[in-house]
């Protein structure tokens, strides 16, 4: 079973960086963010890759 990982604060500065670097990798990335992230931010991770969950 391939692990996933789970990173909050995923618009944040170090959070963007880091499932960036965990995507380049091969890791699969789950980001949390928060309701009304950046959108344009929150794309970006998908379209990357990451599954986005949202949290309140």
């Amino acid at each position: 079973m391939e692990k996933e990982i789970v990173v909050a604060g995923g618009t944040g500065n170090l959070g963007d960086r880091i499932i960036k670097a965990l995507l380049n990798k091969g890791a699969k990335v789950r980001a949390i963010v928060r309701p009304g992230s950046d959108e344009q931010k929150v794309g970006q991770l998908d379209n990357l890759g990451a599954k986005i969950i949202e949290v309140d």
